[in-house]
C-alpha cells in the first residue's frame, strides 16, 4: 500500500490532469447537457384504457362497455389487479402491472386485448366507439408548464376561436426539441345542431321520422373508383355532406299535394340551429374567464428547464404573430419551480455547508493569532450573511472566495477539505451524465447526504496526515504514513455506507421505483470521493508543501502517547483535557453508562411505538409520521355540487369560485376545470357535478404568508361556509409531493354481494361522518366523502309494447325519438374549413329545454292509418336516482369512502380502520357477501415502510459481515452497530422534544412540521449511519493497532480516543453546521428538507458523544467477553486433547 501512494505522489501531473479535467468537463458539457426535472421519470406500472360513450348513464356505461373491456382483458399473467371505473359517458379500466414483469410486453398486450373488443361495443354517430390508450408515468403526472391563452372580458372571441389559437400554439410547442405531446385543457368539440320545434312539426303535419329519414338520405360520401381520361387517371367520388348551413336547412322532407315542399329550415328553432359545443366537453377557465391550456409534457431525456425556457420564446413569438387580436397568455403549472425551489435550497445549503466548514475546521487545526483568528471569524460571518440573504451568484462567490482565499494562506487543509466536497460533486454529474441520469429531487437528496460523508472522509486523510507531522514526520513521510494508515477503515467505511443503501433496490411498489435513483446516485459520489480523498487529496497536500511550502504544524515529538494530547495548545488542548477527564470517570462507571444508553434506546423503541400505535387506541403520537409531506406550492380545491347539476352551472360555480379564491390573496393563478376533478390518486374523474380549481402559490419571496399551512386553513375558513350555504362542497387540500399514493383514509367496500355492499358503505358512511364530528372518536377527520354521494338524476321514458303492437309503431322509431328529446341523434358530418363534425337532430323549443310532461304530447310518428302518434299513446316517463359512479375492482363491486386529515389531527387512518372493524366486525363475519379493505396513503405508506425497514435490516446485516471480516471478530462489529442504535435513539429523543415544543409553545414558534418523520428524515437516518459507523470504525481500528503495539487494553482506549477525538469532532462540527441553516429554514423553511436536516444533525450530535464516550466502553466489555469465550474454547480443547 505504500509503493502505490509513492506512486500517486510521483504522478502529480497526470493526476492534475484527471482533476482538472474532470471539474473543466463537469461545468463545460455535463452540467449543461444533463436533464434538470422534478422528479425521475419512471413508469408507474398501471396501464388504462378510457372510452367515452356519451349519453349513457354510469350503469349502461359498466353493462356495455367497462364489463365487456374487463372481460378480454381477464387472465392476463402479470396483471397484480384490475380496476374501473364507470361514469355516465365514461368508461375506465385500468391495469397495475407486477413489479417484476415487463411493462412495454405488458401494454403491447393489453392494447391488443382492449382492440379485440371494440366490434363488441356500442357505436356512436355511426362509428365505433374510441379507445384512448395510457401509460402512466411520471411526466404525464407532472408537465413541464401548462400555457393559458385567456380570453380578454372585452374580447369578442369565442371558444372556437381560442381553440384554433391553441391549436397554431401546439404546432410550434410541438418542434421544441425534447417535448413528447401537447395535451389541451378545455378544448371544445362542436356539433351541427338541428333543433327541430315540435310546435311546427305539428302545423306541418310532419313526423320526427320523416326528418331524420329526409336528412340521413342527403348526405353522404361514396368513392366511385377511378377512370382513365385522356389527361390521365381521375378519381370519381359523390360527397354530399353538407358544408354551410344552407346545405342542411334546405333540405327537403315532404312535398305537399300542392307542390309546396315542406324544407328543414321551416320546422327548425333559429336560435338553437347551428355549430354548438358538445355538452360533454370539459370546460376550463383561468381566474373566472374562458381558456384553453396546452399541457407541455417532455420525454424521458429531456431537461424541464431547458423545455421550460424554449416554451417561453414560443410564447413570446406567439404574441408578436398575433398582436392584433385581444387574448392573453399565460405560463401557469411551471413543475420548474419546484426543482428550482430544491436546488436553490441545496444551493444555498452548499454554499453555507463551505462557508462554515472552512471557518470551523480553521480553528480546530490553526494556531494563528488572536487577529488572524478574527478577521477569519469576521469574513466567515460576513459570507454567511451574503449567501443567507443575497440573491446574486456573484456576490457570494466574492464572500466566499475571499473567506477560502484569507484561510488558504493560514490554514489550507480547511480549503483542501471543501474543494474535495465540489470535486465529488461535479465528478458525480459526470457519472450522472455518462449513465444517462437527470438531476431531480431524488438525485438532490442523494447529493445532501453525501456531503456529510464526503467531508468526514476528507477531514479523517487531513487531519491524519497533520498528527503525523505533529509526532514530527517529514513532509512527504506525513502525507504516505497518514493516508496508508486509514485507508483500509476509509473503504471499509465507504463499503459500509454503500451496503446500508443498495438495499434500498429492493423497495417494492411505485415508491421503490421512485427511489431507486437514490442509491445509485449515493454509491456515485461516494466512488468518485474516496478517489479524491485517497488519491487527488495526497497529491494536492504534496503539490502545495513543494510551491508554497509546508504548513506550520507545532510538533510534540519530545512527548508520546497521552500526553502529546493532553499538551496542545488552543481549542484542541483545552478539549483534549476536558474529554479525558470524561473519558475516564466513563471506564471507571463502564456498568452505570452502558446502562442508561440501553435505558435511552428502549425508551426511544418505545416512543416510536406508541407514535404508531397509539393514534389506533386514541391517544396523540408522540411522533408524527408523514411520508411524503405536502407540496405547498399547489392546492388542489375539488367542487362538489349537487347530483343532478349541470355543466354549465358547475361552469358557472367554478368560475365565481376562482375569482372568490383570487380575491383571498394567497394564490396568484386558479385554473378552473368544470366536469372533471382529480380522484386521490391524482386520476382524473368526470361527472358534471364536479369541478377542480388548481390554484397557485406565488414564489416564496412574493408571498404574504409564511407558512403555506395557515394560508389553506384561512381559504378553508374562509369560503367553506360561504358555498356550503349554495350546497356546494369543496376539498381544499396540497397538492402531495412524491409519487400518487391515494388519499390519508381510504376505505373500500367490496365482495359479490352489490346490495350487501351498498348497505354496508351506507352504514360505514353514516357512522365515519358521525364520529368526525367535534368531539367525536374521530375528531381530525374532514372531507369525508364516498362514491354514494355520487348521484345523477335519470328520467325512463317506458314504451307499452301492446300498444306498439297495436298501432303499428317500430320500437327502433320511440328509441330514436327518446334519444332526440336530449342528446340528439346522428345523421351524418358537417364538413368544416380544418375538420368534421357531427350533426345531431333534437327536438327543442324556443324558450328552453323540453320538459318530461312535454314531451309526451309530441308527435312521435305516424299510425298505419295515416295518423299522428303521441309519445303518451304508446309509452310513460319515470324520473329516477342513478348512482354517479360504478367502481370494480378485481371484477368485483367496490365503493369507495375517502377522507382528510387536519394538520392538527391526532387520529389517523389506522383510528378509522381500528373503529369501522370494532363496530361493523361481526356484522361482515355474519354476512360475508361484504367487506373492507384499508388502502391509499395508509396502505402505500405501510407496504413503503415495511420496505425500508427490510432495507435496513439487510444493510445492517451486510454492514456486520463486511465489519467481522476487517476486525476478524464476532464481538468487535456489535460494539460498532451500536452506533446505529444510538444515532436512532437521538434522532427520536430530539424529534419528540421538538414535537412537545411545538405543541406547548406559542403557535408559530416551532413551526411542526420540524418534528415530522417523513421519508426523507428515514432515508436521513440511514445515510447517517454511514457517518457514525464510518467514525466508529477507524476509532475501533486505532485500538486494534495500538493493541498490536503492544499497549493494555485500558492505554490503548484511551489513546485511540485522544488520536479520534479531534477528527470526530471536526467531521461533526463541521457537518451540522453545513445542515444546520436547512434545519433551521435559512434563508427558507421548507417542509421536506427541514426534517431531513433535522434528523441527520440530531442523530449526529448524539451519535458522536456515544463514539467517543460509550463506544470505547463497550469495546472493553466485549474484549473481556471475547477472551472469556476464547480460554473456554482453549481449555476443551486442551481437555479434548488430553483424552485423546
Amino acid at each position: 500500500m505504500r509503493s502505490f501512494f509513492q506512486l500517486a505522489i510521483r504522478s502529480t501531473v497526470p493526476l492534475n490532469i484527471v482533476f482538472f479535467g474532470l471539474i473543466a468537463y463537469a461545468l463545460l458539457v455535463a452540467i449543461p447537457s444533463l436533464p434538470v426535472e422534478v422528479f425521475p421519470n419512471m413508469s408507474f406500472r398501471q396501464v388504462q384504457v378510457a372510452i367515452r360513450y356519451p349519453g349513457a348513464s354510469a350503469d349502461e356505461v359498466e353493462r356495455l362497455v367497462t364489463k365487456p373491456i374487463e372481460n378480454v382483458i381477464r387472465g392476463l399473467e402479470t396483471a397484480e389487479y384490475v380496476a374501473s371505473t364507470s361514469v355516465p359517458g365514461r368508461s375506465e379500466v385500468l391495469v397495475k402491472i407486477d413489479d417484476g414483469a415487463d411493462t412495454v410486453s405488458e401494454y403491447r398486450e393489453f392494447r391488443l386485448r382492449v382492440l379485440s373488443a371494440l366490434n363488441t361495443l356500442p357505436q356512436v354517430n355511426g362509428k365505433p366507439l374510441q379507445p384512448l390508450f395510457m401509460e402512466l408515468d411520471v411526466d404525464m403526472w407532472v408537465p413541464v408548464v401548462q400555457v393559458m391563452i385567456v380570453n380578454r372580458k372585452d374580447s369578442n372571441l369565442n371558444k372556437r376561436a381560442l381553440t384554433l389559437l391553441a391549436k397554431e400554439l401546439r404546432d410550434e410547442l410541438e418542434n421544441i426539441d425534447g417535448v413528447k405531446r401537447i395535451d389541451f385543457a378545455g378544448e371544445e368539440f362542436d356539433q351541427f345542431q338541428v333543433a327541430i320545434d315540435p310546435d311546427r312539426l305539428e302545423r306541418y303535419g310532419v313526423s320526427f321520422q320523416e326528418v331524420l329519414r329526409a336528412l340521413n338520405v342527403q348526405g353522404g360520401f361514396l368513392p366511385a373508383g377511378q377512370i382513365e381520361t385522356g389527361l390521365g387517371e381521375k378519381s370519381i367520388r359523390i360527397d354530399t355532406r353538407p358544408r354551410s348551413p344552407e346545405d342542411l336547412l334546405g333540405v327537403i322532407v315532404r312535398n305537399d299535394g300542392n307542390g309546396s315542399p315542406v324544407q328543414v329550415a321551416d320546422l327548425v328553432v333559429a336560435g338553437k340551429t347551428g355549430v354548438l359545443p358538445i355538452r360533454e366537453a370539459v370546460g376550463n377557465s383561468l381566474d373566472g374567464e374562458d381558456s384553453i391550456g396546452c399541457r407541455v409534457l417532455k420525454d424521458r431525456d429531456s431537461s424541464a428547464s431547458s423545455i421550460r425556457d424554449q416554451v417561453l420564446l414560443v410564447m413570446e413569438q406567439f404574441r408578436a404573430e398575433n398582436s392584433d387580436l385581444p387574448f392573453d397568455m399565460y405560463p401557469i403549472l411551471d413543475s420548474t419551480r419546484k426543482i428550482n425551489n430544491s436546488m436553490s435550497v441545496l444551493h444555498d445549503s452548499l454554499m453555507l455547508a463551505m462557508c462554515l466548514v472552512i471557518t470551523a475546521l480553521f480553528f480546530f487545526l490553526s494556531k494563528r493569532s488572536r487577529a488572524v483568528s478574527g478577521m477569519v471569524l469576521l469574513l466567515g460571518i460576513i459570507a454567511v450573511v451574503v449567501i443567507a440573504s443575497s440573491k446574486s451568484l456573484s456576490l457570494e462567490l466574492v464572500a466566499l472566495g475571499s473567506l477560502s482565499m484569507f484561510v488558504f494562506f493560514t490554514c489550507r487543509s480547511a480549503v483542501l477539505t471543501v474543494g474535495g466536497i465540489a470535486f465529488a460533486f461535479l465528478g458525480t454529474l459526470v457519472a450522472f451524465k455518462v449513465m444517462g441520469q437527470s438531476i431531480n429531487e431524488v438525485s438532490l437528496i442523494g447529493f445532501v447526504l453525501t456531503v456529510g460523508i464526503i467531508v468526514d472522509d476528507a477531514i479523517i486523510v487531513l487531519e491524519n496526515i497533520r498528527r503525523q507531522r505533529e509526532l514530527g514526520k517529514e513532509p512527504v513521510e506525513a502525507v504516505i504514513k497518514g493516508v496508508s494508515e486509514v485507508f483500509v477503515p476509509i473503504v471499509s467505511a465507504t463499503l459500509t455506507t454503500v451496503a446500508a443503501f443498495l438495499p434500498m433496490l429492493l423497495m417494492t411498489g411505485t415508491v421503490g421505483d421512485f427511489f431507486s435513483i437514490l442509491p445509485i446516485s449515493v454509491a456515485t459520489a461516494l466512488g468518485v470521493s474516496i478517489f479524491e480523498c485517497l488519491v487527488i487529496l495526497p497529491v494536492h497536500v504534496r503539490d502545495l508543501d513543494h510551491i508554497v511550502g509546508p504548513e506550520d504544524v507545532p510538533s510534540n515529538s519530545e512527548l508520546t502517547g497521552v500526553d502529546a494530547y493532553l499538551a496542545r495548545e488552543g481549542v484542541a488542548g483545552s478539549l483534549s483535557r476536558f474529554y479525558d477527564r470524561v473519558f475516564m470517570w466513563n471506564l471507571k462507571n463502564g456498568g452505570k453508562v452502558v446502562i442508561l444508553a440501553f435505558m435511552l434506546f428502549l425508551g426511544s423503541i418505545g416512543i416510536v411505538v406508541q407514535s404508531m400505535v397509539g393514534p389506533g387506541l386514541g391517544m396523540r403520537p408522540l411522533l408524527k409520521l408523514v411520508f411524503f409531506p405536502e407540496d405547498t406550492s399547489i392546492l388542489n380545491i375539488a367542487v362538489n355540487t349537487a347530483p343532478g347539476t349541470g355543466l354549465k352551472e358547475t361552469d358557472l360555480v367554478v368560475r365565481e369560485l376562482s375569482v372568490d379564491l383570487r380575491k383571498t390573496g394567497f394564490v396568484e393563478a386558479a385554473v378552473g376545470l368544470s366536469g372533471m376533478k382529480l380522484d386521490t390518486t391524482y386520476r382524473p374523474q368526470f361527472g358534471h357535478q364536479f369541478g377542480l380549481i388548481l390554484a397557485e402559490f406565488p414564489i416564496r419571496e412574493e408571498r404574504t404568508f409564511d407558512n403555506p399551512n395557515d394560508a389553506i386553513k384561512k381559504i378553508r375558513e374562509e369560503l367553506s361556509p360561504k358555498w356550503a350555504e349554495r350546497g356546494v362542497r369543496i376539498e381544499v387540500t396540497a397538492q402531495k409531493d412524491g409519487p400518487p399514493m391515494g388519499a390519508p383514509v381510504t376505505v373500500r367496500i367490496h365482495g359479490t354481494d352489490a346490495e350487501r355492499i351498498t348497505e354496508l358503505a351506507n352504514e360505514a358512511y353514516k357512522f365515519l361522518k358521525e364520529e368526525s364530528k367535534i368531539g367525536g372518536k374521530l375528531e381530525g377527520v374532514v372531507d369525508l366523502a364516498s362514491d354514494l354521494d355520487q348521484k345523477s338524476r335519470g328520467l325512463n321514458f317506458i314504451p307499452d309494447d301492446a300498444a306498439l303492437s297495436r298501432m303499428g309503431v317500430d320500437p327502433q322509431q320511440v328509441r330514436l325519438f327518446v334519444a332526440s328529446l336530449y342528446e340528439g341523434v346522428y345523421v351524418g358530418d358537417y364538413l368544416r374549413t380544418d375538420d368534421e363534425i357531427p350533426v345531431k337532430v333534437r327536438i327543442a323549443k324556443s324558450g328552453g329545454e323540453v320538459e318530461p310532461a312535454e314531451a309526451m304530447q309530441f308527435p312521435v310518428t305516424r299510425s298505419q292509418d295515416g295518423g299522428v302518434v303521441r309519445f303518451s299513446q304508446i309509452g310513460s316517463i319515470e324520473e329516477t336516482d342513478e348512482p354517479g359512479i360504478l367502481r370494480r375492482r378485481r371484477h368485483q363491486r367496490s365503493i369507495n369512502v375517502t377522507a382528510n386529515l387536519s394538520p392538527d389531527a391526532v387520529v389517523n387512518s389506522s383510528t378509522v380502520e381500528n373503529l369501522l372493524l370494532d363496530k361493523f366486525g361481526s356484522t361482515i363475519s355474519a354476512n360475508p357477501g361484504a367487506k373492507f379493505s384499508f388502502e391509499g396513503e395508509a396502505e402505500s405508506t405501510q407496504r413503503s415502510f415495511e420496505s425500508l425497514f427490510l432495507a435496513f435490516w439487510i444493510s445492517l446485516f451486510i454492514i456486520y459481515l463486511v465489519l467481522s471480516t476487517q476486525f476478524r471478530s464476532l464481538f468487535h462489529p456489535l460494539v460498532i452497530l451500536s452506533n446505529v442504535a444510538f444515532s436512532f435513539t437521538g434522532v427520536v429523543i430530539v424529534m419528540m422534544i421538538l414535537a412537545f415544543l411545538g405543541d406547548v409553545l406559542p403557535e408559530g414558534m416551532v413551526r411542526p412540521e420540524r418534528s415530522w418523520i417523513t421519508v426523507l428524515a428515514f432515508i436521513s437516518l440511514v445515510g447517517l449511519t454511514g457517518i457514525v459507523v464510518n467514525d466508529a470504525i477507524i476509532l475501533v481500528d486505532f485500538i486494534q493497532r495500538r493493541k498490536s503495539e503492544g499497549a493494555s487494553i485500558e492505554e490503548a482506549l484511551r489513546l485511540a480516543g485522544h488520536e479520534r477525538m479531534r477528527p470526530i469532532l471536526m467531521t461533526t462540527i463541521s457537518t451540522i453546521a453545513g445542515l444546520l441553516p436547512m434545519a433551521i429554514g435559512i434563508p427558507n423553511f421548507d417542509v421536506r428538507w427541514s426534517p431531513f436536516a433535522t434528523v441527520f444533525v440530531a442523530g449526529l450530535l448524539v451519535a458522536t458523544t456515544m463514539t467517543l464516550l460509550v463506544v470505547p466502553v463497550l469495546y472493553r466489555y466485549t474484549h473481556l467477553i471475547e477472551g472469556y469465550v476464547l480460554k473456554k474454547i482453549l481449555r476443551r480443547e486442551v481437555v479434548e486433547g488430553s483424552e485423546h
